[in-house]
């Protein structure tokens, strides 16, 4: 071929390229393609041409449900999660509520162990063991202090061991009310006197506070005989070496703590309007009183005479939580509700009816 040849031939191919664009000029539409890889950027070659895809509708545009954040559960346990979804964490509390349950069904009682953190609700103590459940206090031990209906005080551990009466002629007529353990082997419970060497003749039918060991032994008066003669007392209430509980002389009721170090009492409600009606607890720190009061209120006063209404349209039973940040109460048209102190919110819950309530 001759360069002259050459020339002519290289010149044709120019005009040629400038005649027939190619698919990668640019051209929306194009004759010249066989695959999409001869189409520029993101076209398709559809018929031999080069073409732009079809629109992808937005994915903005479809409806979309949004996934729900929280699955509300019947009750809140002790999890660290909001399983309720009412924006607050374990808002009933950790632990263990041991309450007193009646079955409406066969007239009987019986002694619940609910678990905050499972949900659990097991009966640890049924009137085929016991019969007549009245009141009862559970010790740190795991044993069960009950006192029965028809005036009978007996220890549970494993088996039922009865205490009281045996036939001694020191032995209350007549026990009532809820006993309590100080330390893990002496309980205290009110008894009725009679004629006991503890008793003066002014205390003929009054209830006293007496302590008992676990194995039946030493039964004795708590407070002095000279203390009050006259008086009720009724519902011990410990921590440590304090005994809290009512007196009632002729229909005015105190809170009076004794100490039983130094033998000395006080009565911590006397300046107080309000009184204690029925049931007193300690704060688990020990330096406030609780107490259910008229027109239906749950009170604390500390040791140095500070008042505090805690709720109103309260029913019995009452019992702080164990580190004192809570108090579960009975609720006259809630059931049973848990007070937080440090945010003031009260939250309830059907899952449990207490008769009494303890809170381990």
């Amino acid at each position: 071929m001759t360069l002259t040849d050459l020339v002519r031939k290289l010149a044709l191919g120019a005009a040629l390229a400038v005649s027939f664009p190619s698919c990668d000029s640019g051209s929306t539409s194009s004759p010249y393609c066989t695959a999409d890889y001869d189409c520029k950027g993101d076209r398709i070659c559809v018929k031999g041409e080069c073409q732009n895809p079809p629109q992808k509708e937005s994915s903005s545009s479809q409806p979309s449900t949004p996934e729900p954040t929280c699955q509300p559960e019947e009750f809140d346990l002790c999890d660290g999660v909001d399983n309720t979804c009412n924006g607050v964490v374990d808002d009933l509390g950790c632990g263990n509520w041991h309450y007193l349950k009646h079955d409406f069904g066969d007239n009987t009682n019986t002694i619940n162990k609910f678990s905050l953190n499972s949900g659990l609700d097991e009966i640890i103590l049924n009137q085929k063991d016991i019969s007549q459940i009245g009141w009862f206090s559970v010790a740190g031990s795991g044993k069960i202090a009950v006192v029965t209906f028809n005036d009978k005080l007996y220890v549970y551990g494993s088996t039922p061991q009865l205490l009281l009466p045996k036939g001694a002629s020191e032995e209350p007529y007549g026990i009532q009310f809820i006993p309590t353990w100080h330390g893990s082997s002496t309980i205290l419970f009110s008894g009725t006197c009679g004629g006991q060497s503890y008793c003066t003749s002014e205390d003929n039918g009054n209830f006293k506070i007496l302590s008992i060991q676990q194995d039946g032994s030493q039964l004795q008066r708590l407070l002095p005989t000279s203390f009050d003669p006259g008086c009720d007392e009724y519902q011990p209430a410990v921590h440590e070496d304090l005994v809290a509980f009512i007196q009632d002389c002729g229909g005015k009721r105190e809170a009076v703590v004794y100490d039983m170090d130094t033998k000395e009492t006080s009565a911590v409600t006397e300046n107080q309007v309000a009184k204690p009606i029925n049931f007193v607890h300690w704060s688990p720190k020990g330096n406030a009183l609780y107490f259910d009061g008229s027109n239906k209120t749950l009170n604390s006063i500390s040791l140095n005479g500070y008042y505090s209404l805690i709720a109103q349209g309260v029913s019995i039973p009452f019992a702080p939580s164990p580190d004192d940040s809570k108090i579960a109460f009975l609720s006259t048209e809630e059931g049973l509700c848990v007070k937080t102190f440090s945010t003031d919110k009260v939250h309830c819950t059907n899952k449990v009816y207490p008769l009494l309530l303890q809170w381990e």
